[in-house]
């Protein structure tokens, strides 16, 4: 029945993509020729640089969860960054099972899924803040009003790092569970990482937004459009994350920001640019950032040996 659904939401969004491509076919080729190529290299480079807060906070997550030996940091986040691009082929459950065997010599399996987890759960709950944040700025909320959700936000994120919320309602959950009731006990987390993991993961939205700027230098106001698309593609990988595997989920989330870009007004033919582009680039940032994460790792091990 799940398959079926998975199968009939791929249908629905492939047919919901095509029937806007057919009508705005041409207007979307007189909008290729506004988007520069370098503009969008740059544009991946900023996403590469989410990719490595995404992989520093990721490595930190482990650090809360108490581990603290070998492998070296680089092997880390190596295997993450390559993770992510296992994660384009079957699906993310693949991602995290790569990773779990690549870092099984050091770190339990267990460990790993649970670092997965908490790191999404956590990215999950921020997003859902920050376009809340973002609604209240982009609907004449006020700046007064906007700074205090900024602000807000920004307590709530280091609070529930600092309280370990999500990590000790996941593992009540697991002492629940008769099969993972002997990993109930696994957090034996640290308060000295509080602050730096909240910090890390609001500063991942930082070059998020500078990503949706640099492909809309002709706009009046890129900063104000990049928020509001931004946090439309954001809403939109959210609510795709739902569709497991990896090809409904992309076309989930594309169908997605197209309703959303046009509910706010914005032509349906710039929007499928865009999320076309931002595709493009966040597939080239996670091929570059591995590549590089790979790279240091066997320079550190070669330093190592």
């Amino acid at each position: 029945m799940r398959r079926l659904l998975q199968w009939l939401l791929l249908a629905a969004a492939i047919a919901y993509l095509g029937y806007y491509l057919r009508d705005q076919w041409l207007a979307l080729r007189a909008d290729v020729t506004l988007l520069e190529p370098w503009l969008l290299l740059a544009g991946s480079l900023a996403v590469a640089g989410m990719l490595a807060l995404k992989s520093l906070y990721h490595l930190v997550v482990l650090r809360r969860l108490g581990h603290s030996g070998p492998p070296a940091p680089a092997a880390i986040v190596s295997a993450y960054a390559l993770s992510q691009v296992v994660r384009y082929l079957p699906g993310k459950v693949l991602g995290v099972i790569f990773e779990a065997e690549r870092l099984a010599p050091h770190i339990p399996a267990h460990r790993v899924v649970a670092a997965n987890i908490i790191q999404s759960l956590y990215t999950m709950a921020l997003t859902f803040g920050v376009l809340g944040a973002a609604a209240v700025w982009l609907f004449d909320g006020g700046p007064w009003l906007a700074w205090l959700a900024c602000v807000s936000l920004v307590v709530a994120t280091w609070s529930a790092h600092r309280l370990h919320l999500v990590e000790r309602a996941m593992f009540r959950l697991a002492s629940r569970i008769p099969r993972l009731r002997e990993y109930a006990t696994l957090p034996a987390t640290s308060s000295r990482w509080s602050l730096r993991a909240a910090l890390i993961l609001l500063c991942e939205w930082l070059p998020y937004f500078l990503f949706w700027a640099l492909l809309l230098p002709a706009d009046e106001d890129p900063f104000r459009t990049a928020i509001l698309l931004g946090s439309c593609y954001a809403g939109a990988s959210l609510a795709a994350n739902f569709a497991v595997i990896a090809p409904s989920g992309l076309f989930v989330r594309e169908a997605i920001f197209l309703w959303m870009g046009s509910q706010l007004a914005v032509a349906p033919s710039t929007v499928i640019l865009l999320g076309m582009a931002a595709r493009l680039a966040f597939t080239m940032a996670d091929l570059l950032f591995a590549a590089l994460a790979w790279g240091a790792e066997a320079i550190t091990r070669r330093g190592v040996a």
